[in-house]
């Protein structure tokens, strides 16, 4: 009989090791799949949930855009009430808490046992998975969250990814947008009673909703403010939250849709609708870029009030083609429609660098002698902008002041197939377009196939299509897609590309290009007008390898006045860049590089 009960026993305690082996070797694999940039994506960038409820049948959620916030955004009233009700001993554990793993056991589940640290990893990363295995995964990603960031910055991170209710039907992410939705002011105007509502939320938005559920509301806050020590008076403090609590929404939540239609367009190319389930899209755009250029081109327009310039887009990517800031158009209410990713333009006068490109690549120098007269062109003759004809001038000097008749001259020396070729082969257009139509920018392109044509010149001489899409997580954490940009090349070889981007350095410091230099680090680029300005471009690098183009544009069937590639989108381009040249440094430091940390 003993002998069977010991059978027994050395059965179960082999299967209970065999059971936590299998689970540990589970967790470990998922938990170390994820590289440290993906998983810094999934704590800071742009996150869309996705469901997939059938092959093909999508619901997306909306995008958690908004910017993380900075340490020193995390007002005293937030942080300690925060940490008083959520994570007493935030401080002092590893980012899993035992004590409280076991008062949760004990309690019978009324006590929760997560740290602040493993609500960021299930709000970002594994969801919310009634398992053990979710649980176990949880903890390990925690851990390892703790090891990458401070303790200051899980809290600040967990405060921007975290839901607080939603208001009309769209959900608020992040304290910034709950402090500006529900109280119409900035974290660092938050009371200590405001304070108490929100952070009282996050035991459940939908039973502590402060608009919805006013009275659960201010009983969990009045808690909230006793675990922070900060109730003084019973009655005193509920009349003042009672005064507090909105009775309204002050603002809509923000929203970036451009964005989300951006992100589930690629979902669905890459192919990811056909399986269901639950996933989440990580994006690789940087919330401070697409802050500042979004700011900084509203800013710009407005200082042209007169100029017609209604319309604009913005795109600028990494030396790898991941798009680090994306403005579709100024009104999504007014038009979804993308202009930076699908509206087609006439490129102008950057369809020039396929003329130089195959000039240089075929045996021309910037030092060469070309003719600026119309006599010395065969069939169309274009004129130049400023009414001038210069005779024989420098290669460099005809590119840089963007002059049309020499340029032609150029075309036709090279042949006009060979600019048509180099067109096409470095992305500038979609097909084989007529050499006559490429050179001064008739034939049509997008401002995407304009930045990643613009891009194989700033780094590798590869064409590599924006891509918005990083990683595509599915449950648990786990990897679903590591996403790369398609790529092709090299198409453009290095010694061509460095004479190419003298030149693109010479219409920055010396061309029709000067408004789009700023301090800090080097601008390349090239400007653009079509005729009646109708179009005006500027695509341009930075020595960081940070490649961005700007469209303005007025609305169909209209013309610009007084507007050219060279004034509001080259100071757009400047103001943006300037602002960001910090920032990008990492990023051309990093050469981002698979597994290399995105700048937080």
């Amino acid at each position: 009989m003993r002998s069977a009960i010991r059978k027994i026993f050395r059965f179960l305690w082999i299967s209970v090791a065999l059971f936590l082996l299998v689970q540990g070797a589970i967790v470990w694999s998922i938990v170390h799949k994820l590289d440290d940039r993906t998983l810094e994506a999934a704590l800071s960038r742009p996150m869309m949930l996705i469901h997939v409820t059938a092959p093909d049948q999508v619901d997306g959620f909306p995008c958690n855009c908004n910017r993380t916030l900075r340490a020193d955004e995390v007002p005293a009233t937030v942080h300690d009430a925060l940490i008083a009700t959520e994570d007493s001993r935030f401080y002092y554990h590893p980012g899993v808490d035992p004590i409280s793993i076991v008062a949760a056991v004990a309690s019978g589940g009324a006590r929760g046992g997560s740290t602040i640290t493993q609500q960021l990893v299930k709000t970002a990363i594994t969801g919310d998975y009634p398992t053990l295995l979710r649980k176990l995964v949880e903890a390990g990603f925690a851990l390892r969250v703790e090891r990458l960031y401070t303790k200051d910055d899980v809290l600040r991170l967990y405060l921007s990814r975290v839901s607080f209710g939603t208001v009309d039907g769209i959900q608020v992410y992040g304290l910034r947008d709950a402090a500006r939705v529900y109280f119409g002011k900035e974290p660092s105007g938050l009371n200590r009673y405001e304070a108490a509502i929100l952070v009282g939320m996050l035991k459940g938005t939908s039973y502590y909703h402060p608009i919805r559920k006013r009275q659960a509301a201010l009983d969990r806050a009045l808690v909230v403010m006793g675990n922070a020590g900060t109730a003084k008076d019973d009655a005193a403090d509920r009349a003042a939250l009672a005064r507090a609590l909105p009775r309204q929404a002050v603002a809509s939540p923000e929203r970036s849709r451009f964005v989300e239609d951006e992100l589930l367009t690629e979902f669905r190319a890459l192919g990811l609708a056909r399986t269901p389930g639950w996933y989440r899209i990580l994006s690789s755009i940087d919330p401070i870029a697409q802050y500042q250029v979004e700011r900084v081109t509203e800013a710009e327009l407005r200082t042209e009030p007169g100029s017609n310039a209604n319309r604009a887009a913005a795109l600028s990517v990494d030396r790898e083609g991941f798009v680090l800031a994306m403005l579709g158009g100024r009104n999504y209410a007014r038009s979804t429609f993308n202009i930076a990713m699908n509206g087609e333009r006439q490129a102008a006068s950057t369809a020039k660098l396929a003329t130089y490109l195959a000039a240089l690549e075929n045996g021309w120098s910037a030092e060469d002698t070309v003719w600026d007269a119309k006599s010395h062109i065969q069939g169309f003759r274009p004129r130049n902008a400023d009414g001038r004809y210069l005779g024989q001038i420098p290669l460099a000097r005809c590119f840089r002041e963007s002059r049309n008749v020499c340029t032609v001259w150029l075309a036709e020396q090279v042949g006009m197939d060979k600019v048509a070729e180099m067109a096409q082969r470095i992305g500038l257009t979609a097909a084989r377009e007529p050499g006559q139509s490429v050179v001064l920018g008739a034939a049509e392109t997008t401002l995407a196939q304009s930045v990643a044509a613009f891009g194989a010149v700033a780094n590798d001489g590869r064409v590599r299509r924006p891509t918005t899409v990083l990683a595509v997580l599915g449950a648990l954490g786990r990897i679903a897609l590591q996403n790369s940009p398609d790529a092709r090349g090299p198409v453009v070889d290095a010694p061509t590309r460095d004479r190419m981007r003298a030149l693109l350095r010479l219409v920055v410091t010396d061309g029709t290009g000067a408004n789009a230099q700023f301090i800090g680090a080097d601008a390349y680029g090239k400007t653009g007008t079509s005729q009646r300005n109708r179009d005006a471009w500027f695509i341009g690098f930075t020595s960081d390898g940070i490649t961005t183009g700007i469209w303005v544009g007025p609305e169909d069937n209209q013309v610009m006045h007084g507007v050219g590639g060279g004034g509001l989108p080259a100071r757009i381009f400047s103001r943006y860049n300037i602002n960001m040249v910090e920032r990008f440094r990492a990023y051309g430091a990093s050469g981002h590089e698979a597994g290399t940390p995105l700048p937080r």
